[in-house]
């Protein structure tokens, strides 16, 4: 831990963090400047990002900049990463971070909704990839880090889409590591950093109705925030956190199908109270 400790501070390395303008990207945000690193901090919300940065500016020997932008806009992804490169220098390390947590029922959401949701979620995480790992496979080096949640590996009854671009990010990561492996190319390396609720989840209604916020508290973003990097400083393929996450998902897999579903209610307290978290049956 200390040689690579030493390495990452003697080193200034650039980071792009999408999503940073706010919540676990800004905390991921303010772990990489306490290491001295080069952030570009990316959101649409500009208010958010320029807050940030005025967080980060505040630390010794880190440099960062905002950059209001949408990453589910090809064009928009296009034009900042040019910027980027400009203002800062080629991005070494990824963090795909940005997201939108609608805790809504299938049924209950819009077409249009589903499609912003699909987009940012899912669909920024790999056009930011598509615009970037080019330039990254020919300098032979760097890292691509996808932020995922508990959604991502145990399904959130009452939030299938969400749920589904979680699952999304889960198999487009593995399926770009071993792409890179037989392409020659993996010494560009790939973290998924799956992490349990926060405490900034924790006044979502669907949380609330469950049970979840109240019987398992949500994490600190700092503690998380820490955990991630310090993962990726590892070049860890997978990041858990916190580790008995691991454990515990993969237990449940080895169950029979109807205990897996009994197991999966109980944990998130659904019951007949809650039914109306789903909205499938009519009446």
């Amino acid at each position: 831990m200390f040689f690579f400790n030493f390495v990452f501070k003697t080193r200034i390395w650039i980071y792009i963090v999408t999503g940073g303008g706010s919540g676990l990207g800004r905390e991921i945000c303010l772990e990489l400047a306490r290491r001295g690193c080069k952030v570009a901090v990316v959101d649409v919300n500009s208010k958010g990002c320029y807050e940030t940065v005025e967080l980060l500016t505040k630390i010794p020997s880190c440099t960062a900049k905002a950059y209001k932008n949408d990453v589910s806009s090809p064009r928009e992804l296009q034009l900042m990463a040019a910027k980027v490169e400009k203002e800062l220098g080629p991005v070494e390390i990824l963090v795909n971070n940005a997201s939108l947590m609608p805790m809504t029922s299938t049924p209950h959401l819009k077409s249009d909704e589903i499609d912003t949701i699909l987009q940012l979620n899912l669909g920024s995480y790999i056009m930011t990839t598509k615009e970037f790992l080019p330039k990254m496979i020919t300098r032979k080096s760097e890292h691509l880090v996808a932020v995922n949640a508990l959604a991502g590996l145990v399904p959130l009854p009452g939030a299938g889409i969400y749920t589904a671009t979680k699952y999304g990010i889960m198999g487009f990561m593995e399926s770009l590591r071993a792409e890179l492996r037989l392409s020659d190319c993996d010494y560009v390396r790939t973290t998924v950093a799956n992490a349990y609720l926060m405490k900034t989840s924790g006044d979502l209604p669907l949380l609330s109705d469950a049970g979840i916020s109240k019987s398992y508290p949500g994490l600190p973003t700092p503690y998380v925030a820490e955990k991630i990097v310090k993962g990726v400083l590892l070049n860890e393929r997978m990041v858990y956190v916190p580790k008995i996450f691991a454990l515990s998902v993969w237990l449940l897999r080895l169950l029979p199908t109807k205990w897996q579903d009994y197991m999966l209610l109980r944990f998130y307290h659904f019951d007949v109270r809650s039914a109306h978290l789903f909205y499938w049956k009519l009446n």
